[in-house]
């Protein structure tokens, strides 16, 4: 069993050639969108002894360029939203998905392969933010260690991404 203090990184030889020739995050992508599976964290529960965490796709648009960004999340429910962590492994800085979030909160999520469901984004505070965190620190995850390692520097952002009615 992996320390559980410390980021699990699969490191079986066919994971670690997908790394090297870049393509893991298509891999990744493609399979959520048409199965609703992770295969990182799929690797990360077989070999790393770790529980299966939930994925989705959250596509933001990039608060520079314009273009729409792709980025897979562990999630988990509450009242009918997602809750996402933008922990980044405990960088001081926020990941550039979050920073996205705040220029445009308006957003897209591909979940159990329903995809590009609008959402609104809201970044949690005070007693709401409190109540997130231990619904997402109850099941085994790396967010504590995260934010131990960004203490000091930033609390990591809570965000409920709330569907949003086609229009």
């Amino acid at each position: 069993m992996n320390d559980p203090t410390e980021p699990y990184r699969p490191t079986s030889m066919w994971f670690q050639a997908l790394h090297a020739a870049d393509l893991i995050k298509p891999l990744e992508l493609t399979l959520l969108r048409h199965t609703g599976v992770s295969l990182v964290t799929w690797a990360t529960r077989q070999h790393g002894g770790l529980p299966y965490i939930p994925t989705l796709i959250l596509t933001t648009v990039g608060r520079r360029s314009g273009r729409l960004h792709h980025t897979p999340l562990g999630f988990t429910s509450d009242g009918g939203g997602w809750v996402v962590v933008a922990s980044y492994g405990g960088s001081p800085t926020h990941p550039a998905w979050y920073l996205n979030l705040a220029e445009t909160p308006l957003a897209w999520v591909t979940v159990n392969r329903r995809k590009d469901i609008p959402v609104e984004a809201k970044t949690v505070t005070d007693d709401e933010r409190e109540r997130l965190w231990q619904l997402l620190t109850a099941r085994p995850s790396n967010y504590e260690h995260h934010q131990e390692r960004a203490q000091g520097v930033r609390e990591l952002p809570v965000v409920v991404l709330t569907p949003k009615p086609a229009r």
